[in-house]
């Protein structure tokens, strides 16, 4: 029942920015939400239109997620959704309300879809300790960490001396941790064996 307004991919722009002409900007009356999510062809344009709709007090603002980054090998860094939403918070001066990992409103949706989910007994399997142990752990589930992408041995390592210099957060360090899900798969084969 949403109508999307914007649209995916590039909204081009003259390489001028006195090209910009405010008063003949096509803006939509109708936009009741603004969703920050990764843009691929995130533009001056696009961002100027999401801060003009959040100017407007009862526009919702949302976000799918704040990851700064993608996985990514350790020598390329890859802009995510967090990069996109740090502009478009910037220029409007508003905080979002975010959906995805480690914030509260994902654990929401998973109780209203599994009333009975017991955090004690549930474990939390992610590769990236920003977004799927932090998750784990603020909502009191058992976190198990695999290197199979966005967080490395060597990034854990860093991490957990940034902890001991309380300079990083501790609920980003995991319970567990395994090379990949295939690992995991074997250790509890195994347990079922015995």
């Amino acid at each position: 029942g949403f109508q999307i307004c914007g649209g995916i991919g590039p909204d081009p722009l003259a390489s001028d920015a006195n090209a910009i002409k405010t008063d003949t900007l096509k803006l939509d009356k109708n936009v009741d939400c603004v969703i920050s999510a990764l843009d691929l062809h995130i533009s001056y344009i696009k961002i100027l239109k999401a801060a003009t709709y959040l100017n407007r007090p009862n526009v919702l603002f949302l976000a799918t997620n704040d990851d700064a980054s993608l996985p990514q090998s350790d020598e390329i860094v890859m802009p995510g959704a967090g990069a996109v939403l740090a502009s478009v918070a910037a220029a409007s001066c508003r905080a979002p309300t975010i959906l995805g990992k480690p914030h509260a409103p994902m654990f929401d949706a998973i109780r209203l879809a599994f009333p009975d989910v017991d955090p004690k007994r549930t474990v939390m399997i992610g590769d990236r300790v920003e977004t799927d142990i932090a998750f784990g752990n603020r909502q009191g589930a058992t976190t198990l960490l695999v290197f199979s992408g966005a967080t490395s041995e060597k990034n854990l390592n860093n991490l957990k001396q940034s902890v001991e210099k309380k300079t990083a957060k501790q609920d980003n360090l995991p319970n567990f941790c395994v090379k990949d899900v295939g690992q995991f798969l074997q250790f509890l084969q195994s347990t079922e064996k015995k």
